[in-house]
């Protein structure tokens, strides 16, 4: 039954390298009004090669007519002027070690959030995980650390907090959840 008061409807490639997805395939996503972001993460496709990455991010502020659902077919889609949403910025692993949010074997993403002008990565690490979301480095106790990157160009903003070796002070002094500017140089 299809949804007639959807805004947009498009179908997202999810392709790893390897050509499938599978049990160890993630994927995160977020949205909000006008933005929808993926972030799709592949381990090697063996032992000595590391985990691909791709984040895209679209816009989703003009409702589109086409409904690939029902249209399946690409031979179906000549009467539409769009083909729903597109991607207006892509990152691929290199992007991810620039911005320091490269996920490696052990990714420690928790969340994804998007505004109306940055993607934000939230990753969480502590030395209770266990399992294949458990870091090979463990911390001392707590880490949150926030990234956020413009959809335009702009510096980043990153906001870490934990306790990462002070025995003293175990969880975060901050007592509500906000975002503060603050630019990190690279």
């Amino acid at each position: 039954m299809s949804n007639k008061s959807a805004r947009n409807e498009w179908k997202l490639n999810g392709q790893s390298p390897s050509g499938e997805l599978n049990s160890t395939t993630r994927f995160y996503s977020a949205h909000s009004m006008s933005h929808y972001a993926i972030y799709w993460w592949w381990p090697g496709t063996s032992e000595n090669d590391s985990p691909s990455e791709l984040l895209e991010i679209f816009d989703i502020s003009t409702p589109s007519l086409y409904r690939p659902s029902e249209a399946p077919s690409e031979s179906s889609n000549t009467g539409y002027t769009t083909n729903g949403p597109t991607a207006f910025k892509q990152l691929l692993n290199q992007e991810f070690e620039f911005y320091d949010i490269r996920q490696g074997s052990t990714p420690n993403l928790r969340q994804l959030e998007v505004d109306e002008n940055h993607v934000y990565f939230v990753e969480e690490d502590h030395r209770w995980l266990i399992g294949s979301q458990a870091s090979q480095a463990l911390p001392t106790l707590h880490k949150v650390k926030s990234t956020g990157i413009p959809f335009a160009i702009g510096p980043r903003w990153a906001d870490e907090c934990g306790a990462d070796g002070d025995l003293y002070r175990s969880f975060c002094e901050r007592t509500i959840s906000r975002r503060a500017y603050m630019p990190v140089s690279r």
